[in-house]
């Protein structure tokens, strides 16, 4: 029977037993919301401690431990060191699998894409308060890249452009 149908108690983000089953499963790469509930708390509870203690570790960045930031940090630390070492753990298998190594590729890139994924990530900071992040596959990059300018100038932003276009890649000659 599931802990979520038993429950006598709130649950608390520090709750020994919770962090430890959390932070079994998330480091296996079980994503945080069928961690928690097999843990026994709600997807949305997890996901608000999680979102609340990177918000008090980060507004407290000087603080030594993260026990003095509150419950809801240490579970965010908890699930942060989790996916640590599912990272470290795969990158560890990914270069000891030899042949089977696209799956493990895979499984990283998937899991974090910002890390491992195959998109080509372009920043451009304006000059107003926004901030503007356009993300790319490589086939689109090269694509966007062997445009003519007139036709690149009207796509693109004017406040954008030199910006944009120093980290297109250069365009290939296709046959």
């Amino acid at each position: 029977m599931p802990k979520l149908a038993y429950r006598t108690t709130l649950p608390r983000p520090d709750d020994p037993d919770i962090l430890e089953a959390v932070y079994a499963q998330v480091s296996l790469g079980i994503p945080l919301s069928h961690a928690a509930v097999n843990a026994g708390v709600s997807e949305w509870t997890a996901w608000h401690w999680d979102e609340d203690g990177r918000k008090a570790i980060q507004a407290a960045e000087d603080a030594q431990d993260t026990r003095e930031l509150g419950s809801v940090a240490l579970f965010a630390q908890c699930v942060k060191e989790a996916k640590a070492r599912s990272v470290a753990e795969g990158v560890r298998e990914w270069r000891a699998a030899g042949k089977d190594w696209p799956k493990w590729a895979t499984l990283l890139e998937r899991r974090f894409p910002g890390d491992f994924g195959r998109f080509q990530r372009i920043e451009v900071d304006t000059t107003t308060t926004q901030r503007v992040v356009i993300e790319l596959s490589a086939e689109a990059a090269v694509a966007l890249a062997a445009l003519s300018p007139a036709l690149r100038q009207a796509l693109l932003p004017e406040t954008v452009e030199g910006e944009v276009m120093t980290t297109l890649p250069e365009a290939t000659e296709q046959t």
